[in-house]
């Protein structure tokens, strides 16, 4: 018997509040709801990988402005179009954690160049 567990990852800001089963005359399954701001933001923060950086912005549940100044200077020395990139994605993601604003301020202080069509068209 192969067994098989299906996780969905919740990145949503307000308390995690969804079911875990589905139920229909023809599907039923069950899966594992796991809210993302229990795991461990430090170590995603501390991988060499820009993408597990911007993973621990969704995870951290703490004072975040370290962390997307951290995520930023890390995609900066990648070059321009990478740190425009991880820019314009921890724009977009910013909205789940109620950061838009502190991202905006970051992105103020840092040697990126976004046009606001972009900011709000990505």
């Amino acid at each position: 018997m192969i067994s098989v567990l299906q996780q969905v990852l919740y990145i949503g800001h307000a308390p995690m509040r969804l079911p875990t089963r589905i139920d229909h005359p023809h599907l039923s399954f069950s899966f594992e709801v796991v809210d993302a701001r229990t795991f461990d933001a430090q170590r995603l923060l501390a991988s060499p990988a820009l993408e597990d950086n911007i993973l621990a912005f969704l995870c951290w549940h703490g004072d975040m402005r370290d962390v997307v100044r951290t995520v930023l200077e890390r995609a900066l020395a990648h070059g321009p179009e990478v740190a425009k990139d991880t820019a314009m994605r921890l724009l977009l993601l910013s909205g789940l954690r109620q950061a838009e604003v502190l991202v905006s301020e970051e992105l103020e202080e840092m040697p990126i160049s976004i046009e606001i069509n972009e900011k709000n068209h990505p």
